[in-house]
């Protein structure tokens, strides 16, 4: 049985992709819905997700997955840009190549005896480098928090340029298969 993905990544082109970890026979297992989002907002923009949004925010990535304890969830979204490469030779024509740019997360929710959930959420997003193609930039964070069922916690936040990238994250339990 593969981990399930509902909800939305909405890109234009961008290509969806979600990978999920088998499940290995035996003893059912405690299912976890785990909901990340992404907010871009202004450098100076503090507070919680509304606030952000209310300060010129926009929520950039919002993937829901369902997985079960222990089992990672692996979302991409991700889109490929076309560029030229020029030769300088005329007997040989410029070719076209191809960067791939986009979001990438990564969750593993593990259930506590007390009915906590220690979430680890791995992003990454990987844009064009200021000159473009075929230099990029990634970055992101990694954190690991105690959630309790149906919590929310900002996970963390990076800036780049006059941006902040914060990511918060929930899990709630409901029942294995």
């Amino acid at each position: 049985m593969l981990a399930g993905v509902s909800g939305c990544l909405v890109c234009g082109s961008a290509l969806f992709a979600f990978h999920g970890t088998a499940r290995a026979q035996g003893a059912p297992k405690t299912g976890v819905a785990v909901k990340v989002i992404v907010i871009e907002a202004p450098f100076r923009a503090t507070g919680g997700k509304d606030e952000l949004l209310k300060a010129g925010g926009s929520i950039v990535l919002e993937p829901f997955v369902r997985t079960l304890d222990g089992m990672s969830a692996d979302v991409t979204e991700s889109k490929a840009v076309s560029y030229s490469v020029l030769t300088g030779d005329k007997s040989s024509p410029d070719r076209q190549a191809t960067v791939t740019v986009g979001w990438t997360l990564k969750t593993i929710p593990h259930v506590n005896a007390d009915g906590t959930i220690q979430l680890d959420v791995d992003v990454t997003d990987t844009e064009l480098a200021p000159g473009g193609p075929p230099a990029t930039m990634r970055q992101g964070l990694f954190n690991s928090l105690r959630l309790k069922d149906g919590n929310v916690a900002r996970f963390g936040e990076w800036s780049r340029g006059s941006k902040i990238f914060a990511v918060f994250a929930s899990a709630s339990i409901y029942p294995g298969n």
